[in-house]
C-alpha cells in the first residue's frame, strides 16, 4: 500500500483552512466523503489543517470537533438566506417560471446561498490565524474567498459544473433539485479563485476554456487502497451491493435496475441479492432479492461482504464517488457510461461498463460476474493495481497546488478511505 520509491514534492508548515457549507461527518453521501478524504491527504503531509463549517447541512459537530481537533473546528452561526426561505409568493412565482420553461425558474445567483453574516465570521478567522492557504468548498461558497488578503492562496473545490446543471436532468426527465446556476454566474464566483480544482477531466477542460488566466488543475477523489479479494467464500454469496444517499439520480438508477434488470438476472442466476446501504433504503422495500443494510458506518466491513459493487445511475455530473470507492476496495465493479465518469480510459480493464439505461447489457455483465469467480478475481486485481496509480496522480497534483514546495520527501501511505 506504500510507495516508498516514489518521490514527490511535500509542502512543510503550511496553515490550511477548508470553508464548508457541507459537514465532513457522518459520512452519508459522496461530497462529504470527497471533503473527508482531502482533509486527510492534507493532514497525511503534515499540515496545520482547521475546518470552519457553516452549516447549511446538519452534521456531527463532536466527531467533526475530534476529528479536525478543538482549537482547528471552527463553526459559525449559518442563517439560512432569502434565496432558500422564500416567501409564499415568491416560491410560487419561481414555480410558474419553472412550468413556463425559463432558466430562472431553477437558477440561483452564485451568492444565494451565502448568509452574508459569514463575511464576519471568515474576517476573523483571516486576521487572527493567518492561513497560507484557503480552500472553498463548491463555487457558491466562493465569496468567503474574498475575506482574506492577497498573501493568502485561495483556491475553490468545485466538486462539480453549476452552469445550467439543470438542464441535465430535465433532459432525462427527472426534477432538477439542489444548486444550479447561469455561466456567467459561475465564472464570477470561481474568479474569486487563484487556483480551480476539477474533480474530473471534462470539468476541467470546461473550466479551463472560461478561465483562461486561472490555474485549472484536476484533483480526482482519493480511494482506499486494498487488496485483492480471494476469499469470495466468506462474503454474502452472490450479493450485488449499491450504496447511496437517497438523492434523484440514485433513486432513479435503482429504481431501473429492480424493475427491469433484476428480473433478467434471477432468470439466470436466482440466488443473486441485492445490499442496499445508505439513506437510499428508506425509498425502496425490502424482499427476499433486496435487503436493507441502513447507514454503515465503516465502509471497510460493508465492501467486505460483497461479491459486486454496482453504479447503475444515469444522470449525474462530476466524479462518480461511489465507483471511486468500490475500486479502492478491489470489489468488482459494473457501472452505467454514467456512473463511471471522471475515470480515465486507462481504468476500464478495472471493471465492467454498460450503456445507460441497456438492462440486457447490465444483466449480462452481472449475471457473468456473478457465475465466474476468476473473473471477478482478475477484476479486483485490475481494480487494485488501478487505483494505486490512480492515487498517486491524485496526490501529486494535490500537493503542486499547495506553495511552499521542497523536494526528495516521500508521501506517506495513503489515508484510508472514510
Amino acid at each position: 500500500m506504500t510507495c516508498g520509491a516514489c518521490q514527490f514534492l511535500v509542502i512543510e508548515n503550511v496553515k490550511i483552512l477548508i470553508a464548508s457549507l457541507i459537514p465532513t461527518h457522518p459520512v452519508t453521501v459522496g461530497n462529504r466523503a470527497r471533503i473527508l478524504t482531502l482533509s486527510k491527504a492534507l493532514q497525511a503531509l503534515g499540515h496545520e489543517l482547521h475546518f470552519a463549517y457553516a452549516p447549511l447541512e446538519c452534521g456531527d459537530a463532536d466527531d467533526m470537533r475530534t476529528f479536525f481537533g478543538p482549537e482547528r473546528f471552527h463553526v459559525a452561526e449559518y442563517r439560512p438566506t432569502p434565496a432558500l426561505v422564500q416567501p409564499f409568493f415568491a416560491r410560487q412565482w419561481r414555480r410558474v417560471r419553472r412550468r413556463l420553461g425559463f432558466n430562472s425558474g431553477h437558477t440561483y445567483r452564485i451568492d444565494d446561498w451565502y448568509d452574508s453574516s459569514l463575511d464576519t465570521f471568515f474576517g476573523k478567522l483571516a486576521t487572527s490565524l493567518h492561513f497560507d492557504v484557503v480552500i472553498a468548498e463548491y463555487a457558491f461558497l466562493s465569496r468567503a474567498l474574498t475575506c482574506f488578503d492577497q498573501r493568502t492562496t485561495k483556491i475553490v473545490d468545485t466538486h462539480d459544473r453549476f452552469s445550467d446543471r439543470h438542464k441535465m436532468f430535465l433532459i432525462a426527465g427527472q426534477p432538477a433539485g439542489w444548486f444550479s446556476t447561469t455561466l456567467r454566474e459561475e465564472l464570477k464566483g470561481l474568479r474569486r479563485a487563484d487556483i480551480v480544482v476539477a474533480i474530473e477531466e471534462q470539468e476541467r477542460d470546461f473550466f479551463s476554456d472560461n478561465l483562461p488566466d486561472r490555474t485549472v488543475i484536476t484533483v480526482g477523489h482519493l480511494a482506499n487502497e486494498s487488496a485483492p479479494i480471494t476469499d469470495w467464500g466468506r462474503r454474502v454469496e452472490s450479493s450485488i451491493l449499491f450504496v447511496g444517499a437517497e438523492n434523484q439520480p440514485n433513486v432513479a438508477g435503482l429504481q431501473y435496475t429492480i424493475e427491469s434488470v433484476l428480473p433478467l438476472v434471477h432468470a439466470r442466476h436466482p440466488k443473486a441479492v441485492v445490499l442496499l446501504a445508505g439513506s437510499i433504503c428508506a425509498s425502496f422495500p425490502e424482499s427476499p432479492f433486496v435487503r436493507k443494510l441502513g447507514f454503515v458506518k465503516d465502509l471497510a466491513e460493508l465492501y467486505a461482504k460483497t461479491w459486486i459493487a454496482l453504479n447503475p445511475v444515469h444522470t449525474g455530473s462530476g466524479q462518480s464517488i461511489k465507483s471511486v470507492e468500490a475500486l479502492g476496495y478491489s470489489v468488482p465493479l459494473v457501472t452505467t457510461v454514467t456512473g463511471a465518469r471522471g475515470l480515465a480510459t486507462s481504468a476500464e480493464a478495472a471493471f465492467l461498463k454498460v450503456a445507460d439505461k441497456d438492462a440486457g447489457a447490465m444483466a449480462d455483465a452481472l449475471v457473468r460476474l456473478l457465475e465466474s469467480a476468476a473473473e471477478r478475481t482478475s477484476l479486483s486485481h485490475a481494480a487494485s493495481r488501478y487505483v494505486r496509480g490512480y492515487n498517486r496522480l491524485v496526490q501529486s497534483r494535490l500537493i503542486s497546488i499547495l506553495p511552499r514546495q521542497s523536494a526528495n520527501t516521500a508521501f506517506p501511505e495513503p489515508p484510508r478511505a472514510y
